[in-house]
């Protein structure tokens, strides 16, 4: 059986910044809505492409609303989640 795989990626100005979460040991003030609008970006993704994805793979706090979201909007294929960091949160 001959397996398609294609990936997804993109960057936006608005989302990516030299430091993922802070700079200079400062938070970004916008972590959140950053990470929202990037969940939201892959449930459209999810929903309107014209080949559905057969795994939609998110992993930690950044994209854990993409499942929920994907779920409400009627988005195709299926979540798989990972969480980062297990082995070293009690």
């Amino acid at each position: 059986m001959k397996r398609d795989w294609r990936f997804i990626s993109f960057t936006a100005g608005v989302l990516f910044r030299a430091g993922l979460y802070q700079q200079d040991d400062i938070s970004y003030a916008d972590n959140a809505a950053r990470f929202v609008f990037f969940s939201k970006c892959v449930a459209y993704l999810a929903r309107y492409l014209p080949v559905a994805a057969d795994i939609v793979h998110v992993n930690d706090w950044q994209t854990g609303f993409v499942p929920a979201l994907m779920l409400h909007q009627h988005s195709r294929g299926r979540v798989g989640e990972s969480a980062a960091g297990l082995p070293f949160n009690p």
